[in-house]
């Protein structure tokens, strides 16, 4: 078709799309290209946040030796906007084994644009720089185990110094009674 255009139109030249063997490939590359990019936008649409929550996590689980101290961090999903500088997050979760943080979800807003914040109304929140909102946020403390371990020793340091206590009593007024021991 291109070479009937620069002859002029004279026909001489001009070919039909069913004459060329090409079009066959071209017409299964733009099918896997149209695919690939059908599936593309399906995980940019629905997978990427779960995938970088995954491995954030993956990555601050390997960094901070979660089992070494005994906690576990976990993410569902989060999003990064560059443009807004917001990290949008759901279903966070940081457990130890004395207490357990959940936020149903939240976002976190940088506002690099503001060269000097302006005097706060009462309730404004467009004044700060870093924003914070936390939705169903739960803390839940409920083994204590500093506290447990301290009563532990202290109830066996106790008993440990009451036997003790009760032995010596017991050998020193043996000898002061001079009472002989029962058969």
């Amino acid at each position: 078709l291109a070479a009937a255009v620069i002859c002029g139109g004279c026909g001489a030249h001009a070919q039909t799309a069913t004459d060329n063997p090409d079009d066959g490939i071209n017409s299964v590359v733009l099918l896997v290209l149209a695919t690939t990019m059908c599936v593309w936008f399906i995980y940019l649409m629905f997978f990427n946040a779960r995938f970088l929550a995954w491995l954030l996590c993956k990555v601050l689980r390997w960094r901070l030796n979660c089992r070494k101290y005994e906690y576990y961090i976990n993410v569902s999903s989060i999003s990064l906007s560059i443009f807004s500088m917001s990290i949008t997050f759901r279903n966070l979760e940081y457990i130890t084994k004395d207490y357990a943080v959940t936020v149903v979800d939240g976002y976190v807003l940088l506002r690099y644009w503001v060269r000097r914040p302006r005097q706060k109304l009462e309730g404004d929140a467009s004044a700060e720089r870093v924003m914070l909102r936390l939705n169903g946020l739960v803390v839940q403390i409920y083994n204590r185990t500093s506290i447990n371990s301290q009563l532990l020793d202290l109830i066996t340091g106790r008993r440990a110094s009451v036997a003790q206590s009760a032995r010596t009593t017991s050998s020193s007024s043996e000898t002061k009674l001079n009472v002989p021991p029962t058969t």
